[in-house]
């Protein structure tokens, strides 16, 4: 089991770079995502953390060219986070299958790193469909049950999503 944080480049800019990453190994961290920091603007912190044997996990758009996946690839650690859809994250009905399909197949194919899908993701048929991905993240959802202080149906999702998970041949 892995413990990434998820965080935007301003607060570790603002806390310093290798004092992160340092205190990231100390609290026994795995990795992070920083969203809001491209591969090209990324590759030193990048180059830290591998050192630290940290693993920092940078995103691909359904947008983004060979080229592109190509550098994002040599700039991650052992993961890359395939952004599903454009736009902004969130709770989705329904999701493209087909077309995320196609491109988390292209990214595979360009890369040799394991590939995370997320954006949307918010039901157990999603989790279903998406059979084919590495691993799968959910945030939307599970940040609207902590918003409504529901923990009991974060458990009760959590448990669904579970099931669904091992239930489902890889």
């Amino acid at each position: 089991k892995k413990i990434y944080i998820l965080t935007y480049y301003n607060p570790v800019f603002k806390y310093k770079e290798d004092k992160f990453l340092n205190n990231l190994k100390e609290v026994n961290g795995d990795g992070f995502i920083i969203p809001d920091l491209p591969a090209e603007e990324g590759k030193e912190l990048s180059k830290k953390a591998k050192a630290l044997n940290l693993d920092p996990v940078f995103l691909v758009a359904p947008t983004s060219d060979e080229n592109r996946i190509a550098l994002i690839s040599k700039v991650s650690g052992k993961n890359i986070y395939y952004v599903s859809l454009t736009g902004i994250t969130g709770v989705r009905e329904s999701l493209d299958f087909e077309n995320i399909k196609k491109h988390y197949l292209k990214v595979k194919e360009i890369s040799n790193k394991t590939v995370w899908i997320g954006f949307g993701i918010s039901k157990k048929e999603h989790v279903r469909a998406l059979n084919f991905a590495d691993a799968i993240v959910i945030g939307s959802k599970v940040v609207s049950f902590i918003e409504k202080d529901d923990i009991k149906g974060l458990k009760n999702f959590l448990k669904d999503i579970r099931e669904e998970i091992d239930a489902t041949p890889y």
